[in-house]
């Protein structure tokens, strides 16, 4: 049964999430120009998406050049997360982050300060990489896929220690007595594990959301695990059985956890093709396809305004889900026709759970502010 209302998040992939998007006439996006960007960006925050989501792209496939440009280069997404910040006002922001490339304390670090500049925005997506190509440019050899979900297994506990190792009033800045913060209240983590041995604390304080939300996609039985641990959890695009499938088997992961089966929140990634009627937009995902050779990757829904909005509504209620993840296929116009003519449709339906002011993320998704584990106070251990 569909949770009602639905939150919304866009993932935005330069060009657009069809291989074919940038050999469109249409085709107006570059990815390395902020005002572009930022443009693109306002409109989803307009448009009451709960979150943007941008992924990470760190190995250039040369061989690639001539029919991926996606896949070659984009602005790093920690930067451009920040930098977008500033022309946002609730907007949250998922940025993945790679377990097997990135050192767990500068992970924290970025997570955490992403945290502050945003106000409390921010989200982490945990992705653990086996790319041989980001392997050679990270000086290190191919892995196996264990290998790299077993250190970011470590790398999460190592996060959510080091988020923890300030208290949230540990910062006194008493100019009379000169006590700038309490020391009671910042705990080293003294982490001794298989890869790394890390003493703390985290030289940022405590992140406005206590912890970051943190995000994983399942993209193989391995994921499972870690996304159990998760408060987002990407379920893939796929038809609606599919995501049923997998929404089930990740509520039963969450129990074996030891959590709540409703205390993630389920998200299936949708590729809408749109146009005002329903040949044309069949008419425009056949000229995508053609340009690029192929189709796109993913569940693709194509029709008019009322036929995407009856198809996002009967994937939520089929797949059980919290949310749809939107892929344009085509930037910036699909995306434009999306936010013109299928948002007003999925709101008069009682669909849309529209952001707040002031809100962090978590407040967003209806997600409890976690309690700090490691402090040593009894009234707040209590909490926890």
């Amino acid at each position: 049964m569909t949770t009602k209302p639905l939150h919304f998040g866009f993932t935005y992939t330069p060009h657009g999430a069809h291989p074919g998007a940038w050999r469109h006439p249409d085709s107006r996006h570059d990815p390395f120009d902020p005002a572009q960007i930022t443009a693109q960006t306002q409109a989803v925050e307009a448009a009451g998406f709960t979150f943007i989501r941008f992924q990470d792209q760190l190995a250039p496939e040369a061989r690639a050049a001539a029919h991926a440009p996606e896949a070659l280069a984009r602005t790093e997404a920690f930067t451009t997360a920040s930098f977008l910040a500033t022309r946002t006002k609730r907007l949250g922001f998922v940025v993945t982050g790679n377990t097997s490339y990135f050192e767990p304390f500068n992970l924290a670090r970025l997570t955490a300060s992403l945290d502050h500049v945003t106000h409390g925005r921010a989200g982490w997506e945990l992705t653990s990489g086996a790319s041989y190509p980001a392997a050679r440019n990270y000086s290190q050899t191919e892995a196996t896929p264990e290998v790299h979900y077993a250190r970011a297994a470590e790398v999460l506990d190592i996060l959510r220690k080091l988020w923890d190792s300030w208290e949230d009033d540990a910062f006194i800045r008493n100019k009379a007595t000169g006590e700038y913060v309490d020391g009671d209240r910042i705990h080293p983590i003294h982490h001794e594990g298989e890869r790394f041995r890390i003493k703390g604390p985290l030289n940022v304080a405590r992140p406005p959301q206590g912890q970051v939300v943190v995000a994983h996609e399942i993209t193989s039985d391995l994921s499972y695990a870690i996304a159990a641990q998760a408060d987002l959890v990407f379920l893939g695009s796929h038809a609606p059985a599919e995501i049923r499938n997998r929404a089930d088997a990740m509520r039963e992961a969450v129990k074996a956890a030891g959590r709540a089966a409703d205390s993630v929140r389920l998200f299936a990634d949708v590729i809408p093709v749109l146009a005002a009627t329903p040949e044309a937009a069949k008419a425009l995902l056949a000229d995508l396809n053609a340009r690029a050779g192929q189709s796109a990757d993913g569940y693709v829904i194509a029709g008019d305004a009322k036929q995407i909005a009856d198809q996002i509504e009967a994937l939520a209620e089929t797949g059980g889900v919290n949310g749809i993840n939107i892929r344009s296929p085509l930037l910036p116009t699909q995306l434009e026709a999306f936010v013109e003519l299928v948002v007003p449709e999925l709101k008069a339906r009682g669909l849309w759970a529209e952001p707040k002011d002031g809100a962090t993320l978590r407040d967003h998704l209806g997600l409890d502010r976690p309690a700090n584990r490691l402090t040593t106070r009894a009234d707040l251990k209590a909490a926890v």
